[in-house]
């Protein structure tokens, strides 16, 4: 973009954050790289300018619920590396103009998913496999499913809010979602959802669910963004091809809510298996009720369906049992077996005495860069999963499962626990954060070799 919407380039915010050039501006705020001048690092500055046009006596209230939803997401953000990381809040004032709430946030050196596809498409490159589309979107997939048990739904799910980070066709590339929780706030005071001008767009047509276009379906949820992100999975699977076509707001309502015509793979002339294809059925169901609850019931559904056994856990690299390109064997040597459930069982019995005191350390790596569209983001809170058998989740999606386990043996869903400390506790450890354990196999009888 050129220009700056606001004329703030050059102004110096909380006297440690000066702004530069304006490199992103959406429906509700403009985006700044700056430089925090105290540890002369780049970062990046989001301007919520749509308060500006909200009524004067409706503005403190706005002002109150974004500092709380900021506050929230820079919280939940140190907590996923799959989330740009939220670094300050606060309320930018100046003579005779109208209070401007902004997002400090790490500055990522990448591109947009979208633009990534659209390079892809101009190069000519082939379009990514289902196992490719899915090994690149999980990360993604990750942070939604956390983010969907503490009860926070996205609502704005599309390529253009995910940043890829290095080589998108490398094993190292990383992702990240942008854009997290701040339109909702916007949205409960600024009327309509369809919105134009400076006013927040509260979602993009292209992958709107029937709730986002209409009411009458109901409210939206993390159902919102399960039928959102299963249309970008077939968008990377078709190059960049969006599974709803066309420029009218109107028709994209209607292809949205069209139950006799629904986007799946097949229908668009992918392919996949049956089971695949009945997963993406049920993501894209018109009704919000028939759809996956949230994220991480339809991630375990679809990679039930992949290749049964995995549960939803971060991106893992080709050598790891989550690697999605190569398929997990069916049975194995018994020995490997015991391995893999004795290191699963020390983990689970770490998890028993971190919660009886005992803290470890462990810290999750996180990005650099970011990105010239960088926006809001968030994270998750550590909570300890009851587990459930994929083999159970995969039955109620109306799957069909073969069970990844010698004979003899049975499935145990993998999980998550929270090690490190809180907040309030002083200690060498590192923070609260959430560690998974894979699905693995466990022999149904006692043995003692």
């Amino acid at each position: 973009m050129t220009g700056d919407p606001l004329g703030l380039t050059g102004t110096v915010i909380d006297g440690k954050y000066l702004l530069g050039e304006a490199v992103g501006e959406g429906g509700a705020a403009v985006v700044y790289r700056a430089e925090n001048t105290v540890w002369k690092i780049p970062v990046a500055v989001k301007v919520f300018a749509a308060l500006a046009d909200a009524p004067v006596a409706e503005q403190p209230a706005l002002i109150e619920q974004f500092v709380q939803e900021g506050r929230l997401i820079s919280e939940l953000s140190t907590k996923c590396p799959a989330i740009v990381q939220a670094k300050d809040l606060g309320v930018l004032r100046l003579p005779e103009r109208p209070p401007l709430p902004y997002l400090v946030l790490e500055w990522l050196d990448g591109k947009s998913l979208d633009a990534v596809l659209v390079g892809e498409a101009r190069a000519k490159r082939a379009p990514r496999s289902f196992d490719e589309a899915m090994r690149l979107i999980e990360p993604v997939a990750v942070a939604l499913g956390l983010a969907h048990e503490r009860g926070v739904a996205h609502r704005d799910i599309k390529p253009e809010n995910m940043i890829v980070v290095g080589d998108p066709r490398a094993a190292d590339a990383q992702i990240k979602l942008l854009d997290f929780g701040i339109a909702k706030v916007m949205k409960r005071r600024l009327e309509g959802v369809h919105q134009t001008g400076i006013l927040p767009t509260a979602f993009t047509p292209y992958y709107g669910a029937p709730e986002q276009f209409s009411r009458s379906y109901g409210e939206t949820g993390p159902w919102t963004d399960v039928f959102a992100l299963a249309l970008v999975l077939i968008e990377i699977m078709q190059g960049g091809k969006r599974a709803f076509e066309g420029d009218d707001y109107a028709d994209l309502a209607r292809q949205a809510m069209d139950t006799s015509h629904r986007p799946t793979p097949r229908q668009l002339g992918l392919s996949v298996s049956d089971t695949v294809e009945a997963v993406f059925g049920r993501a894209l169901a018109v009704k919000p009720e028939q759809r996956y609850a949230d994220l991480r019931e339809f991630w375990t559904a679809l990679v039930g369906a992949a290749r049964p056994g995995p549960s939803l856990a971060p991106p893992a690299p080709a050598s790891s049992p989550l690697a999605l390109a190569e398929p997990r064997p069916v049975a194995g040597p018994r020995r490997s077996i015991l391995v893999v459930a004795a290191l699963a069982g020390l983990a689970l019995i770490g998890a028993a005495a971190i919660s009886a005191g005992i803290q470890a350390a462990r810290v999750a790596p996180s990005a650099t860069p970011a990105a010239r569209t960088a926006s809001a983001a968030l994270g998750v809170a550590s909570a300890v999963d009851s587990s459930a058998s994929v083999a159970a989740s995969a039955s109620a999606a109306g799957l069909v499962t073969v069970s990844p386990c010698p004979e003899g043996s049975l499935v145990v869903a993998g999980g998550k626990f929270t090690m490190g400390s809180p907040p309030e506790v002083l200690t060498q450890s590192a923070p609260e954060h959430v560690v998974y354990v894979d699905t693995f196999c466990l022999d149904r009888d006692e043995v003692t070799v």
